[in-house]
């Protein structure tokens, strides 16, 4: 089967839904007068895991829809461009479309969705020209999540499953993720960039109160890794990190801590 021929049979609407990216918790539970309240989202993460620490970049949320030789790219609620279109209607579309081609151009895991998730940022996208540009109009394209399933499987799902379904399994963690290690792979086989990575992390050590969650990220990762070129410019957010993802290795448990929100829930006291 091809996207093509897959979209016909199920409609766009059902593959954009089932290719979202799905929401991301915060760590400590978000407050009703803005930031953060000193209280974890589903008691945080269990005892003895092992944790991975990426930077969350600030750019513009983008995924690649690939099956076999053909892609579509979308940013995150609708698909923005399909594979030789003439026509882009989006700045960040040349970066992941190159990401994409070279994807498709060396993937031999046939008849395969394959799914990657990814940050486009820099020049002119979001913050990106105070942020991460040394100097230049450069924009680059970090993956940070991929999901696989043969198309037999699901051809069956989109057959058996109305858009409510869709959502709600995607939400829950439906996808069949890669772990730490397989995206570690992916990336060095399609020579694709991953957002940086800070660390690995026992979850153990993990703060749970908020005030001082806030002041564990800020003297671990404050300064961005995702710098575009080399130098610096002269605005005061250059380099800034906007925040990190933590994840279990297996991608279970995943929980987003932006420093705007911490700032703001410790001027507001943690309400």
């Amino acid at each position: 089967m091809t996207l093509n021929e897959l979209v016909a049979k199920h409609g766009l609407e059902k593959i954009n839904s089932l290719t979202k990216y799905p929401s991301i918790l915060t760590y400590h539970k978000l407050g009703t007068k803005g930031g953060l309240k000193n209280e974890l989202i589903e008691d945080g993460f269990a005892k003895n895991e092992k944790l991975a620490i990426t930077e969350k970049v600030d750019g513009t949320n983008m995924r690649i829809v690939s099956l076999n030789s053909d892609y579509l790219l979308g940013q995150r609620e609708n698909f923005i461009y399909a594979k030789n279109d003439r026509i882009k209607n989006s700045d960040t579309i040349d970066i992941v479309q190159e990401a994409a081609d070279k994807f498709v151009n060396t993937n031999t895991d046939t008849d395969f969705l394959t799914v990657i998730y990814g940050e486009a940022y820099g020049w002119r996208i979001q913050d990106g020209s105070k942020i991460y540009c040394a100097g230049n109009t450069d924009k680059n394209f970090r993956i940070f999540d991929v999901w696989q399933a043969h198309i037999n499987v699901i051809d069956k799902y989109l057959q058996d499953s109305d858009m409510q379904k869709i959502v709600y399994d995607r939400e829950h963690d439906f996808q069949p993720w890669l772990t730490v290690d397989e995206i570690r792979i992916f990336a060095d086989t399609y020579k694709l960039e991953q957002v940086p990575f800070w660390t690995d992390f026992d979850s153990n050590n993990l703060p749970t109160d908020a005030e001082e969650t806030k002041q564990w990220i800020e003297s671990n990762f404050k300064t961005s890794h995702a710098i575009i070129g080399e130098g610096t410019n002269n605005n005061q957010k250059f380099a800034r990190a906007e925040g990190v993802v933590i994840r279990t290795w297996d991608r279970k448990t995943i929980r987003k801590l932006r420093f705007e929100d911490y700032n703001k829930g410790q001027l507001k006291g943690w309400i």
